[in-house]
Formats: structure tokens, C-alpha cells, sequence
């Protein structure tokens, strides 16, 4: 018998947490960003994907290539050297430096670019 009395107010507390339970829930379901399922695991979505005028121009002249049998499309040297000035970060500024190193940029280009999107003073920073 005294069984039965704690499973009963077992489950009268139950039911009275109920709402409580289900306002939390909405609440933190509010707080994340809602997941997708893309392939097998779930992908977090976060909206529309941000773009500037500097990305833009280097998607716009981003060429068209094979890879494996799949089309892919590869930015210049340039525009990737640009986006990390841009960027700004430490690590932007090493792949800077091993870009300058390892590959061929068109440094006209670069610097009509630089120009482009107003990164003449942080290239000069970076460069010294």
C-alpha cells in the first residue's frame, strides 16, 4: 500500500512539472540553431551565408575546374590573399606568408584588388 502512495504522488508531482518541463524545452530549443540532416549527420544551419563585395568578386571570377570527375570551382591566389587580409587573423597572416612563398601572384592584380576593397594600409601593415 505504501507503494502505491509513492507512485501516486510520483506521478501528481509529475504532472505538475509537466509545463514546467515543456516551457524549458521550447526555451532552449529557441536558444540553438536549428540542425539539418545532410548526409548522415546532422549540419547546423545559420541562416543565409553572409557575403561582401571582396567574396563576391572572387566567386565571380572563381575558375571552373575537373576535380576527380567533379566540377569544383577554385579562387585565385589573389582574391584568397585579399580575403585573408581581409580576415585579419594570425593565422591569415602565415597562409599569407606561405602563399607569397609557394606560389606565382600576379602582383598587379593583387594590388588592383588590395586597392579594390580599400586593404592598401593593412597590406602595407602586414608587409613590413
Amino acid at each position: 500500500m505504501e507503494t502505491e502512495r509513492t507512485l501516486a504522488l510520483r506521478g501528481h508531482a509529475l504532472q505538475a512539472a509537466k509545463p514546467w518541463l515543456r516551457r524549458r524545452e521550447a526555451a532552449s530549443e529557441r536558444r540553438r540553431p536549428r540542425r539539418r540532416k545532410c548526409g548522415r549527420s546532422p549540419r547546423r544551419h545559420f541562416g543565409k551565408h553572409q557575403t561582401n563585395p571582396l567574396l563576391e568578386e572572387a566567386l565571380g571570377e572563381a575558375q571552373e575546374i575537373l576535380y576527380q570527375a567533379t566540377p569544383a570551382r577554385v579562387l585565385r591566389s589573389e582574391h584568397l590573399v585579399a580575403i585573408c587580409l581581409q580576415t585579419g587573423r594570425d593565422k591569415d597572416r602565415e597562409r599569407v606568408r606561405i602563399l607569397r612563398e609557394q606560389s606565382r601572384l600576379d602582383s598587379d592584380y593583387l594590388a588592383a584588388v588590395i586597392a579594390r576593397h580599400r586593404l592598401e594600409e593593412k597590406w602595407a601593415h602586414w608587409t613590413n
